[in-house]
């Protein structure tokens, strides 16, 4: 749950079966985050329109509008509508067809039931990792840092977490599905490509970070990780 003193974030539950709703909603303000809510894919957007929460659960199986319709829609609206992230709830793993489609717009999917515990890790672990590289970002600006390596960080941070995000979806969803042994090899085979691909970047990453480092040692700044 968020540390005592720090800022309260507001989280959008989204599921046609109220109990649910409430369900969350009391788990998420008995961890210290503030609560909206919304029973249709309609009514979630409805409020999108005028209020801008930090994180959005968002249930697949509605009606009549789904959860993967709702999340379309929330992505190819207004860019600070887009930037909100969303995690999927849902009764059952996600298809692999459902991940290699929507992974990327996801933060993550979230099964249901889950323990109060493992939800506020899953959030957690999204909130920190975004806290830390906006730390990072202003401290090595402060310290002098080129804008255009600052630049480039963002964007490595944010290509590589989503690269990652996707890598662990599709373990996920491979190890609970039922796919052709072609399918199977050929999903594994995406994965491994990616992990490179991350592997390349993280090298990128930790030689921006020894920078940054280097250049708030000399002014005097904080280190951050």
């Amino acid at each position: 749950m968020p540390p005592k003193g720090e800022m309260m974030y507001t989280i959008l539950v989204v599921d046609d079966n109220p109990a649910i709703v409430d369900i969350f909603m009391n788990m998420l303000e008995q961890g210290g985050y503030s609560t909206m809510s919304a029973t249709s894919g309609p009514e979630a957007l409805k409020i999108l329109e005028s209020t801008r929460p930090d994180m959005i659960l968002l249930d697949i199986m509605m009606e009549p509008m789904n959860g993967w319709e709702t999340l379309g829609n929330i992505k190819s609206g207004s860019p600070s509508v887009a930037s909100i992230p969303v995690m999927m709830l849902t009764a059952k793993h996600l298809t692999v067809e459902e991940a290699e489609e929507y992974g990327l717009s996801i933060e993550d999917y979230i099964n249901k039931p889950i323990t109060r515990r493992a939800l506020y890790g899953a959030i957690e672990a999204f909130f920190h990792r975004r806290d830390r590289m906006e730390t990072r970002m202003q401290i090595a600006g402060e310290s002098g840092a080129d804008p255009e390596i600052i630049k480039e960080y963002r964007n490595l941070c944010r290509t590589t977490d989503v690269q990652q995000r996707l890598i662990r979806i599709l373990e996920q969803v491979v190890a609970g599905s039922e796919v052709s042994d072609e399918r199977h090899n050929e999903i594994l085979s995406a994965i491994r490509a990616m992990n490179e691909t991350v592997m390349t970047k993280n090298k990128r990453l930790e030689e921006i970070r020894e920078e940054f480092s280097g250049l708030e040692l000399s002014s005097g700044e904080g280190n951050v990780s």
